[in-house]
């Protein structure tokens, strides 16, 4: 059986009271709809790992939901408008219990003590802690001690009238009822089924097995409603039918932004083509960690590119037990210097690089604020402090203070790492930090609209089993704010390599990536940047990356931790080129999923080998071929290219299908494909400047033959239309100008053989529209 996530977050309707009933009759993983509704407004959220399964594991009707039996993770479900249970409800489930003996029904359990404005509906099925079903409401716990542990089916319900609560087992009330406060119950959050919200000890609170006809219910029914319900099942006994699937959702709109060949979200259906890894490949020490302040455990790298283009290095240091931030300054990103700032006096001097002294230098981790309402004294923001964490601004990355006094109001340890970034596409700050879920170093995100309020954080879900995240190094990367890529360092603590004074275990850096920023994808296990022979806690990669050149991206990563070589090296990667869809000497192929997009061109970050080859045709949302964009007539692509313009012999530009809803079709062959973008045609505003150089050259000329009689619109071409003689007189009209001056290019326009070569072009150009010559 295969185990998928949840990932659709559903629109929260209004309810005066909680009233949902989930069946899971018609059910799909990615919806777990309101029966009682039916609109889709109360439909689950599904968190952690979980399966509707409809092979006659269901109590009643066609389907139930299972919470596998033995994962390190949880599987639960958050029912939404259940905060507000009113004076007078009931909650009710067939549970079939397969693992651990204490359990999670209904919760909105946050930790510490059950509050008054906190529930608890849960259970023991061999009755080792002293009941078998219990209710803890308005502070008050109501249980009653009945043991059963036989892997089938039973019903387990609960009523609520005005304090009066009443536990029932299989349809029969247990004992009599009980009082537990008086009055309308009011819950902090909405109920969730299967898991509290600040899941701790997974082993004996997380529900495992099956479940069907979880309901929650505006009124508290009577014992007799309750054995008709038991016997009937719920769609009986409310005499309601499975609502149906609603309507698809509409296409995803890509518009222009970049995507990353990071996961399968581009990917279809496909044959003989795999997701590759790209490792980063190892360059120079960046700093040497030797200089003032600086000690074996220096650590938690910041990589920045400031709006100067100077890059700058935020890390950990000391002055005698006291932790400090440190920053170092790069013209390339290749060689870095410790100015002094004259900030902070040390022995009586300020000529240090000390940018922040304080609790927050722990990890304090700084970020450029993008959102283009931040007032101009928190263009720059961070993130600092272990334990408690807190909130940090700055005009110039360099003086900097706290936001608040107050520690930020987020549960988490923080004791790593913590990251953030303002999401655009969201358009909310989202953290990422530091917790430990059952022994295991974990990530967890929240999201606030000014930085200082937060939501409360959820924990990272994996279709897998969970390791050691050390730290997260989350980041959007430009133009590719449709994923989030993690380059966390993993820590495997039984095991050693070389001996670190205090500590033992080994660590890498591997590739996570999500598309909601809680749903996070393992598709790659073996690490991105091997463990080596080094010290634990080594591999750290630096939170950020950074262009050094037009076709190089750097990262940086810690090497020698906790011992007198401690460093920091540099590693150059392709930009965008992470990791690849890639076929090698077997052809291979890969469709995409209907989506639509904005833009003029389709651009492919490729590599291939000599005898390789990438070719794409465009086809309807139906698989249909579009005309004018078939295989067959596609300029196939080989060598290596960070953005190669797709283009076809029809010249049929790809802006006529802009708004679309299309699929990709792609063949290789000993090639990688890393990247796609459908974009604009940038102009320099240079007059037939068609390969946009900011000069007007022969290759120009080149540009405008090899798209004779097409459509496909020129760069800085005025003319527009057909690609014909008039964009050659615009092309020789501007011959030898560029951006730099007039008159730069001491060429003369060609003559000659040129004029061959022109008088050829026409006469091809002719055969072309009257549809006498092929291009091969």
């Amino acid at each position: 059986m295969v185990y998928l996530f949840g990932v659709l977050l559903m629109t929260q309707g209004a309810a005066d009271a909680a009233q949902v009933l989930y069946g899971f009759d018609t059910d799909e993983n990615y919806r777990i709809a309101d029966w009682l509704t039916g609109d889709g407004s109360q439909d689950a959220i599904g968190l952690g790992i979980y399966d509707i399964n409809k092979s006659g594991e269901a109590a009643f009707g066609a389907g139930a939901i299972e919470f596998p039996v033995g994962l390190s993770t949880f599987g639960a479900l958050e029912l939404p408008d259940t905060s507000m249970l009113g004076d007078s409800f009931t909650l009710s489930v067939m549970a079939k219990v397969l693992g651990a003996n204490h359990t999670r029904l209904f919760s909105s359990y946050n930790g510490g003590s059950v509050g008054a404005n906190e529930f608890v509906f849960d259970m023991d099925t061999t009755g080792d802690i002293g009941f078998g079903l219990r209710a803890i409401v308005n502070g008050t716990s109501v249980s009653r001690n009945i043991a059963y542990n036989d892997s089938q089916y039973h019903h387990l319900a609960m009523t609520y009238d005005n304090g009066s609560v009443q536990l029932y087992f299989d349809g029969s009330p247990l004992g009599e009822s009980a009082t537990a406060g008086s009055g309308a119950i009011t819950l902090d959050q909405n109920l969730r089924f299967g898991e509290d919200y600040a899941p701790t000890s997974l082993t004996n609170e997380v529900f495992e097995g099956f479940a069907d006809d979880i309901l929650v219910y505006d009124r508290a029914l009577s014992s007799t409603e309750i054995a008709s319900l038991r016997t009937q099942g719920a769609e009986s006994f409310f005499g309601i039918s499975a609502p149906p699937e609603p309507d698809p959702l509409p296409p995803p709109n890509i518009g222009s932004r970049i995507e990353m060949f990071v996961d399968r979200y581009m990917v279809a259906e496909s044959n003989n083509v795999e997701l590759k890894l790209h490792a980063p490949v190892a360059q120079e020490i960046a700093l040497q960690l030797n200089g003032p302040y600086e000690t074996t455990t220096s650590t938690y790298f910041t990589a920045l590119r400031d709006e100067d283009d100077k890059y700058r290095l935020y890390y950990r240091g000391y002055v005698g037990s006291q932790e400090v931030t440190l920053m170092a300054i790069s013209d390339d990103g290749i060689n870095y210097t410790r100015h002094e700032l004259g900030l902070y006096e040390v022995d009586g001097s300020d000529n240090n690089h000390i940018v922040w002294q304080g609790a927050q230098s722990h990890n304090l981790s700084p970020f450029i604020d993008k959102n283009p309402n931040a007032p101009a004294d928190e263009k720059w923001k961070a993130l600092g402090g272990t334990g408690e964490m807190y909130a940090m601004k700055s005009a110039d990355g360099i003086h900097w203070e706290l936001m608040q006094d107050e520690p930020l109001d987020i549960s988490g340890q923080f004791d790593s790492q913590n990251t953030a970034m303002w999401d655009a596409e969201a358009g909310v700050y989202r953290s990422f930090s530091r917790i430990w879920l059952n022994g295991v170093r974990a990530i967890q995100m929240s999201t606030s609209e000014d930085f200082i309020n937060w939501t409360p954080p959820q924990p990272f879900i994996y279709e897998d089993d969970m390791e050691h995240f050390y730290t997260n190094s989350i980041e959007q990367l430009p133009g590719a704010e449709g994923v989030f890529v993690g380059f966390p360092m993993r820590l495997d603590p039984t095991r050693t390599n070389q001996p670190s004074p205090g500590q033992t275990g080994v660590s890498d850096a591997v590739l996570i990536t999500s598309r909601d920023g809680v749903h996070w994808d393992r598709e790659f296990t073996e690490p991105w940047i091997p463990e080596g022979y080094d010290t634990t806690r080594s591999h750290m990669p630096a939170w950020g990356i950074v262009k050094t050149a037009d076709d190089e991206w750097s990262t940086y990563s810690t090497e020698q931790y906790r011992l007198s070589d401690n460093r920091l090296r540099r590693l150059t990667l392709r930009p965008y080129g992470i990791a690849s869809i890639s076929a090698e000497d077997q052809l291979g192929w890969f469709s995409t999923p209907t989506f639509e997009f904005e833009g003029e061109q389709l651009l492919l970050n490729y590599q291939t080998t000599d005898t390789g080859f990438i070719a794409v045709e465009i086809r309807d949302e139906n698989g249909v071929v579009i005309p004018g964009f078939e295989l067959a007539s596609m300029q196939t692509l080989t060598g290596d290219e960070l953005w190669q313009q797709v283009s076809w012999t029809s010249g049929q530009s790809v802006g006529s299908l802009s708004g679309q809803s299309i699929q990709l079709y792609f063949e290789l062959l000993n090639a990688d494909l890393f990247a796609m973008q459908f974009a604009e045609i940038p102009d320099t505003g240079l007059v037939g400047d068609y390969n946009n150089d900011g000069k007007v050259d022969l290759a120009d000329y080149t540009v405008w033959r090899d798209n004779l009689g097409s459509e496909q619109p020129l760069a800085n071409d005025a003319i527009g239309g057909t690609i014909g003689v008039s964009q050659y007189e615009q092309w020789k009209s501007q011959f030898g100008q560029s951006i730099a001056g007039d008159n730069a290019n001491s060429q003369a326009v060609p003559e000659g053989r040129s004029v061959v070569h022109l008088s050829l072009a026409i006469v091809l150009f002719g055969a072309v529209v009257t549809g006498n010559f092929r291009r091969c």
